[in-house]
C-alpha cells in the first residue's frame, strides 16, 4: 500500500524538513511505515487538484500544517 492516509508539513528550509524528519523517526512505532517526500514550493505550486470534476486553485503559498 502507497497511501494510507497522506500529512503535508511546509518547512521553509532543507534543514527544518530534515529536522522534522528525525522527529518521526523517534516516535515511529514499532512496525510503524512513513515515506518523506520533499519537494520545492514550485513543485507543490505545479500541482494539480481537482475536487469532483472542477480543477480547484492552489494556494501561492502552503499552508502550515502541524504533525503533531
Amino acid at each position: 500500500m502507497s497511501q494510507f492516509s497522506v500529512y503535508l508539513k511546509y518547512c521553509p528550509s532543507i534543514e527544518r524538513a530534515d529536522s522534522v524528519s528525525s522527529q518521526v523517526a523517534k516516535i515511529l512505532p514499532p512496525g510503524g511505515k512513513v515515506d518523506v517526500l520533499t519537494i520545492t514550493d514550485k513543485q507543490f505550486s505545479n500541482m494539480k487538484r481537482f475536487y469532483k470534476k472542477n480543477k480547484i486553485k492552489n494556494d501561492p503559498q502552503p499552508r502550515q500544517l502541524h504533525l503533531f
